[in-house]
């Protein structure tokens, strides 16, 4: 089972920690039906089958393609810039602009009026809290 406890409540969150979660059941538990992962947030230490997860969940949302497609124009990155992407990989444009805000190619305070919220896309009766 993977609980998404909706911490960040942003979709690019969502599937980042989704894909992530996933290559922890496929590369680390599946050997063992009763073993639990649990990720750690609180601690700056990340071991071994972090990184596998994380390269994991980078490689499903393509990173490098979107980053790829993006770097021409990270200089005077628009909206429609970040809409045009988005629709090249077939991706929201919340989840193109969290992995170029996350590696650093747009500041983390531009366009965030294309950010979504994820809780508010699920049906109520899954939604906990």
């Amino acid at each position: 089972m993977i609980v998404y406890t909706a911490r960040h409540d942003r979709v690019d969150n969502f599937w980042f920690t989704l894909a992530h979660e996933i290559a922890h059941v496929l590369l680390h538990l599946s050997a063992d039906a009763e073993a639990t992962c649990v990720d750690d947030l609180d601690t700056k230490e990340i071991d071994a089958r972090e990184r596998e997860a994380d390269e994991f969940a980078e490689k499903t949302l393509r990173v490098d393609d979107v980053i790829g497609l993006c770097r021409p124009y990270v200089n005077y990155f628009s909206e429609r810039n970040l809409r045009r992407v988005a629709a090249e990989v077939g991706m929201e444009p919340s989840l193109v602009l969290g992995i170029l805000q996350y590696h650093g190619l747009i500041e983390y305070w531009k366009l965030n009026r294309v950010k979504r919220k994820v809780k508010g896309l699920f049906p109520e009766r899954v939604v906990v809290g």
